[in-house]
């Protein structure tokens, strides 16, 4: 994950459920993520975990995300 211009390594998030009633459709549920745990690969101490909280930190901070996928041949 790119924030802030740093590049972090997304290892995991946290996230809830939530349940909406509509009266025409019924029950959907669907995840909604709250925080991103992070490591900060240029440090090894303290300061390498990092969480980006959804509800405080500002998501236009988010350049972008790169997923990698590993498969035996």
């Amino acid at each position: 994950m790119e924030w802030n211009s740093h590049l972090y390594v997304l290892h995991g998030l946290i996230y809830l459920w939530i349940t909406n009633y509509h009266p025409d459709t019924g029950k959907s549920t669907s995840p909604v993520i709250h925080k991103f745990l992070l490591w900060d690969t240029r440090y090894s101490d303290s300061r390498r975990e990092i969480v980006f909280n959804r509800e405080i930190d500002d998501p236009k901070g988010i350049e972008g995300f790169l997923f990698v996928e590993a498969k035996p041949q």
